[in-house]
């Protein structure tokens, strides 16, 4: 296109901008049609703005924002001169609408410096020079923010409002297994396409209160979850093995495939080429986002019911392509629409042999990353990605929210870890206590964080797949998925691969971008270095530095360094009393555990109960009661001291009926142990049962205040 070929542009001026999440809403003020060259550098584009709005350079300064006129439609900050040329280019296609908003050329911006990783906003150094600068304005009642850096430090963060809503998952997980796979010719060509593996794993309950609660712990200005002890993330490790998908191959990007000059002149036309046939309106099915995707329940509809008994070899590949197209949409990087994909992905499912080669694992941990991005915005309901990797990686690392006990690897093996998890387990605590979890990682103890859930014995009952890309489990490199590009950090996370370290480097800027409105753009060019980074991934592996220092003074020094970046907890003072219990902790859980069993043995006892069904419950509370201090690792020396003067636990019970058991006369008195039980009875006390009738008839017990005497003989 020549340099002196114009495009409109339809300014808004002197009126308020809003954010509704990312869709811009302009109140007041007026607008203005403008003619610009397409070639227009942001200096020249600025030049023409200050010119027809008659605005003088030296008392205001401009801030551009671009709205992109698709059906999800988004404002983009016009910044330097790539963003120009790209909002330019998109102006072929209509005029597109540029909100300008002017300062006082005195007026200072507001910068918030992320406290993981960087020094004081005070200092000039290289990392402080590159600090994301962040204008802020309010939009109902939550304080947001106009560019990128959505740190845990900044106002609007999910963390800062306890209140925000609780997420809901886009996942379709359970309708993509949900697609019969029975054909031998249709399970050859998905395991050559690289899906093979993860299409084993079964579909499970998402927790929304436990992912709502890893979100709140995201920092997105170093893609980690910031834990008590200290940071954690996924890795390309945990994607690899979890799932079985490939990680080490090329990165999940084409050039421009659909436009003028392009192989297809359409979406629809890719459709008719690779899936034999495309949604069509007369049907009732339309192709949603500028007739570029096709919605999911049209492939489910057209493709999952059909016989293939009969079919030729190509209409097969038809219906591979369909599934995988589906298994994308559905599972592994949905949107947040939850009913559509897009046709983008197609022709990298055209020959099954190279698209196997595919870091298809990569990609899925970019889109997760991203969503983590966008859900730590506290306005955001919906949150999307592949959140079965999430939930499944928290279960591993984490005791917050998974099932009792973590199942063995019996009946899974040759397949990835993930499905180890695909039986029902049953749990201790029930799902839906958003309090409760966040009350379990604030409490959390260090014992309890599993760093290294992926053993020896594990790894080698796993396929080949999930440690084919082990060389590049500790790279630094951008993920990429199209437009979307997102870092691995696994050097702020060297814990999780069995090293120790005491600080980690700040991430690099990254300026996120993801497609909405940029259909024109290649992405082949726009992220080339990023691209570049990713080939040489092989030699951007980290290496850590040695410690001259044990482990736990490493740890000691990480922990100082780590809290003095981060505010790791989550919950606050509250400013009135709660209206409902939740235990803090695992301490408080095991007390109100043995409480209700406690509670469950005594309660049937009534003024009928014999004396042997007293001794009976006697001793089952006294086991109970052995057992909690075993769990909460409470070693009580005195209870051992007069052993030698009074029967075992074991013994007969006629020998302690007359030494040990104090009854009383009257209803509600709890029952009491004597002389070597007291403190035992103090533990029982502080689990206030109070409900049990004796059946002998002697004098009342004048309070609980003090421990009965030893009855003399």
């Amino acid at each position: 296109m020549s340099t002196h070929v114009e495009v409109t542009l339809m300014l808004h001026y002197d009126g308020k901008l809003l954010l509704e999440g990312d869709v811009p809403r302009y109140e007041g003020g007026r607008r203005k049609p403008i003619k610009v060259p397409i070639k227009s550098s942001l200096d020249e584009l600025k030049g023409i703005v200050y010119n027809a709005l008659k605005y003088n350079p030296e008392e205001f300064h401009l801030n551009l924002v671009c709205k992109f006129p698709s059906r999800d439609v988004v404002a983009v900050n016009v910044e330097d001169d790539n963003d120009c040329f790209i909002m330019l280019e998109h102006c072929a296609g209509g005029p597109v609408s540029l909100y300008v908003e002017k300062q006082s050329a005195t007026r200072t911006v507001v910068t918030f410096a992320p406290r993981v990783g960087y020094t004081n906003v005070g200092d000039d150094s290289m990392h402080n020079r590159n600090l994301p600068q962040i204008r802020v304005n309010r939009v109902n009642g939550i304080t947001g923010v106009r560019k990128q850096g959505r740190d845990r430090n900044s106002e609007y963060h999910r963390s800062r409002h306890p209140e925000a809503p609780l997420l809901e998952s886009r996942c379709h997980f359970k309708e993509a297994i949900k697609w019969p796979v029975n054909d031998e010719r249709l399970k050859k060509h998905i395991d050559d396409a690289g899906f093979g593996e993860v299409r084993k794993l079964q579909w499970l309950r998402l927790d929304r209160e436990l992912i709502t609660a890893l979100v709140e712990r995201w920092c997105t200005s170093t893609n980690t979850f910031h834990f008590v002890h200290g940071e954690m993330t996924v890795t390309l490790q945990d994607v690899a093995i979890i799932l079985g998908l490939r990680i080490d191959g090329p990165a999940i990007v084409t050039k421009n495939m659909v436009g003028p000059c392009c192989r297809w002149a359409k979406w629809s036309d890719m459709c008719d080429e690779l899936l034999g046939k495309h949604p069509d309106p007369q049907d009732g099915w339309n192709m949603g986002q500028a007739n570029s995707c096709v919605p999911l329940n049209w492939l489910r509809t057209k493709f999952a019911q059909v016989d293939l008994r009969g079919l030729s070899d190509q209409e097969v590949i038809y219906q591979v392509r369909a599934y995988i197209l589906h298994f994308i949409g559905a599972a592994l990087m949905p949107d947040t629409s939850g009913n559509e994909v897009h046709c983008k992905y197609l022709p990298l499912l055209e020959h099954f042999d190279l698209c196997g080669q595919l870091s298809w694992g990569s990609a899925t941990l970019s889109c997760l990353y991203r969503e983590l991005y966008r859900a730590t915005d506290a306005r955001k309901k919906k949150i999307a990605g592949c959140l079965h990797l999430l939930q499944l990686w928290s279960w591993e690392h984490h005791h917050v929210g998974r099932p009792m006990e973590v199942p063995k690897l019996n009946g899974y093996q040759d397949a990835p870890l993930g499905c180890r998890w695909n039986a029902w387990m049953g749990r201790e605590a029930p799902m839906g206590w958003l309090q409760f979890y966040r009350n379990e990682f604030d409490t959390q103890q260090r014992s309890q964080m599993e760093w290294q859930p992926y053993t020896e014995e594990i790894l080698r009952c796993l396929p080949k797949i999930c440690s084919d890309g082990k060389s590049i489990w500790m790279a630094r490199v951008p993920l990429i998925c199209f437009g979307l590009v997102e870092w691995h950090v696994p050097d702020r996370v060297f814990r999780q691969f069995g090293i120790q370290h005491v600080t980690a480097e700040p991430l690099q800027e990254n300026k996120r971008v993801d497609g909405r409105g940029l259909s024109h753009v290649d992405w082949t060019l726009h992220h080339a270095i990023y691209i570049m980074a990713w080939n040489d991934r092989h030699e951007k592996v980290v290496k850590a530095m040695e410690l001259e220092m044990d482990e736990e003074t490493a740890m000691a020094q990480y922990i100082m360094w780590y809290r003095s970046q981060s505010s790791p907890y989550i919950l606050q003072p509250p400013n009135k009393s709660p209206t409902t219990y939740y235990p803090r902790g695992h301490i408080e859980r095991e007390l109100i555990k043995g409480h209700r069993q406690i509670r469950a043995l005594l309660a049937p006892l009534k003024g009928e109960s014999t004396q042997s069904d007293w001794l009976s419950a006697q001793a089952q509370v006294l086991e109970l009661q052995d057992k909690l201090m075993t769990r909460l690792q409470i070693d009580d020396f005195n209870l051992e001291e007069r052993a030698g003067k009074f029967p075992t636990r074991h013994a007969p019970s006629e020998q302690i009926c007359e030494t040990e058991l104090t009854t009383h006369q009257g209803s509600a008195a709890p029952l009491q142990f004597a002389s070597r039980h007291r403190r035992r009875r103090s533990l029982s006390q502080a689990f206030a049962i109070q409900h049990v009738t004796p059946t002998l008839n002697t004098a009342p017990d004048p309070g609980l205040e003090r421990p009965p005497r030893r009855r003399k003989e």
